[in-house]
């Protein structure tokens, strides 16, 4: 993303209201605009630096920027940046308001919104807000499951609004089992988006914080099997107010949709692939819903659990190994039996273990932890597999003579 220059562009890309405006913005407004402008103006050089391309950091219009934002006479600031996307400059506007930068795709609705608003999301760290984060989560979904259809044709020229109608008439000369799942994937974004102004309408709003807690309360009721304890889980977290009750009735919706996607495959090219030469491709970066923690946490379900099963056992494997060549200088004493040796050597080398287990969490970087209730268990199975090993550590049993 660049500022353009002031060369290439005529002043009026910043878009600056009547002097007339009524001074709405205070002073700690005005102060917090000012630093985020310099914050702007910094990222402005530093990308200049990294791309190699002349920023003059005397700009007569950023300058005048920085001016008119200390100003008391305006209510709101707009400017223009552009997003680079295959080669050409995308424009996006950003409004200074009341100590905040909104960026115009907030502000239109997200029927309007086009593939340039959507590379913004996508890869724009956006703040904790449940409004930001719920918006951009409908739009960059309508975009995603749209593309699926309709591929490139969703260009910059065209809006959600027009590109809707192409992929439904995709969808429609192309049916499958599949048509009515994917009719009604579109038909709840629809009504996402119709919910969301609904909520912004509310006297009161969530923080992100309680979204999450409203997120996880949502998540738990549907990993549920048992219809008593569910209503059990539903009376003891039910909504209180009616700003949660409408945005629980968001999450439901949202995780419904997002689960019936995964499930007839419109996310499939996002999922991770252990075949050579696939790389993952991600939804949204750094979006703080859009990820396998919060909505998508279905998307690689399998493909985790798999990875983690294989992950315990190459690590299992390794303490394993480093306890074998430990107990093969430890001792000579034997024991009775294998229960004995791996009981009395858990406590005698609980010390040594630990630090095996340590050592290797820090070599491959995980967290994986054997408690010492379990040496017991992992130096058994040790002294079984191995012959020597077991010999070293355990008599052998005296034959009855006749």
């Amino acid at each position: 993303m660049s500022w353009k220059l002031l060369k290439e562009q005529p002043p009026e890309w910043i878009n600056l209201p009547n002097l007339d405006e009524h001074k709405l913005r205070t002073s700690k407004d005005r102060n917090a605009d000012n630093r985020n402008a310099k914050k702007l103006i910094a990222w402005t050089h530093e990308l200049a630096e990294q791309f190699d391309y002349p920023v003059d950091k005397n700009d007569p219009v950023l300058n005048q920027l920085l001016k008119q934002i200390q100003s008391g006479q305006y209510k709101e600031i707009n400017i223009q940046a552009s997003l680079l996307e295959d080669s050409k400059l995308q424009p996006t506007v950003f409004h200074f308001t009341y100590g905040k930068i909104i960026s115009q795709i907030f502000i239109k609705d997200i029927s309007d919104c086009n593939a340039t608003d959507v590379l913004f999301l996508r890869n724009f760290k956006l703040p904790p807000d449940t409004f930001y984060q719920l918006k951009s989560a409908i739009t960059i979904l309508f975009s995603v499951f749209m593309e699926h259809f309709i591929g490139d044709a969703f260009q910059s020229s065209l809006d959600i609004r027009h590109a809707l109608e192409l992929t439904l008439q995709e969808i429609k000369n192309k049916p499958s089992p599949n048509q009515k799942a994917q009719e009604d994937i579109f038909l709840a974004l629809i009504v996402l988006d119709g919910l969301l102004q609904q909520y912004c309408d509310l006297p009161e709003q969530l923080t992100f914080q309680e979204l999450l807690k409203e997120l996880d309360i949502i998540k738990a009721l549907i990993k549920i099997r048992e219809s008593e304890k569910r209503e059990n889980l539903k009376k003891k977290n039910g909504p209180e107010t009616l700003t949660q009750h409408c945005i629980r009735q968001i999450l439901e919706l949202f995780l419904k949709m997002i689960n019936l996607a995964i499930d007839i495959g419109l996310l499939d090219k996002f999922k991770v692939s252990t075949m050579h030469g696939n790389a993952n491709i991600s939804i949204a970066t750094n979006h703080l819903l859009l990820n396998e923690k919060k909505m998508l946490s279905r998307l690689n379900g399998d493909e985790r659990s798999q990875r983690a099963n294989q992950g315990k056992t190459q690590i299992t494997k390794r303490i394993k190994q480093k306890i074998k060549e430990q107990l093969k200088t430890y001792s000579n004493e034997k024991y009775k039996s294998i229960n004995e040796a791996a009981e009395q050597l858990s406590l005698l080398l609980a010390d040594e273990i630990t630090q095996i287990i340590h050592d290797d969490q820090q070599s491959y970087q995980h967290n994986f932890q054997y408690g010492e209730d379990h040496y017991f268990e992992l130096l058994k199975s040790i002294l079984r597999a191995d012959t020597e090993l077991k010999s070293q550590y355990t008599r052998k049993p005296l034959k009855n003579n006749k």
